[in-house]
């Protein structure tokens, strides 16, 4: 493809709506060398709302030959962190076959063979972000990023879309060097991801741990016992102060 003095692909436009109505665009990237000194660059973003009953990709001669087959199996060259506010669908890689839901990440890795597409019942609403750079890689290389976790569910979450939001600013925008913005907004995006899935863990241990002292405090209902023996027996050093 031809590049243009924005630095777009095709010269293609955006269109852009912070509020999503009629909002669909997609954009793909061309980079300087000095966008590669940021260790990260952003090659593709968009959007777009697919409804029900509706064929997936909606508008498939908008993007290049190798995005075109999300629906029935592709692989990438790049890490794409794609979000699911609305709607649910499939996604399929390793053999398998992952339940989209609602609130949905998708984080797929370079190489991967995956497919995914929305439920015809109830369509969905897509967003994406593709990068690649020695920083994703170092981040899959030491295991902060894996491809045994392809999916998430953060549910719908106002951060990632205010983070969507400003990566289509930018875009938009493209303001100079506009590229190390974006992928400021790529890590926010993973660290928002990553510490909404740490915040889940914990609230759920700290669910069990409840349940495991309500067990003891009923199994000993007529025994005199203190804090510590209560603490230690569910087995985690730290489990009165998650609990509370």
């Amino acid at each position: 493809m031809e590049k243009t003095p924005d630095g777009l692909l095709d010269g293609r436009e955006p269109c852009y709506n912070p509020d999503m109505a009629d909002g669909d665009f997609s954009l793909y990237l061309t980079h300087s060398a000095e966008d590669e000194n940021w260790q990260l660059v952003c090659t593709d973003v968009g959007m777009t709302h697919v409804p029900p009953g509706s064929p997936y990709p909606p508008h498939p001669e908008e993007h290049p030959p190798q995005f075109q087959s999300v629906s029935i199996g592709r692989r990438l060259s790049e890490y794409h962190f794609v979000y699911i506010p609305s709607g649910r669908g499939q996604l399929e890689m390793y053999d398998q076959s992952f339940v989209v839901e609602q609130g949905s990440v998708i984080l797929l890795l370079p190489g991967i063979r995956h497919a995914y597409r929305p439920d015809p019942a109830t369509g969905w609403t897509e967003y994406w972000v593709g990068f690649v750079g020695p920083h994703a890689d170092a981040l899959l290389a030491s295991g902060i990023i894996t491809p045994d976790r392809p999916l998430f569910h953060p549910g719908y979450q106002a951060s990632l879309m205010a983070g969507f939001h400003s990566i289509f600013d930018h875009v938009k925008r493209q303001s100079p060097l506009y590229q190390f913005r974006v992928c400021s907004e790529i890590l926010c995006l993973l660290a928002e991801l990553l510490s909404l899935e740490r915040l889940s863990v914990q609230q759920t241990r700290a669910g069990e741990i409840v349940e495991q002292a309500k067990a003891f405090i009923h199994d000993n209902i007529r025994t005199v016992f203190d804090l510590e023996s209560l603490g230690a027996s569910l087995r985690h050093p730290d489990a009165l102060s998650l609990a509370g």
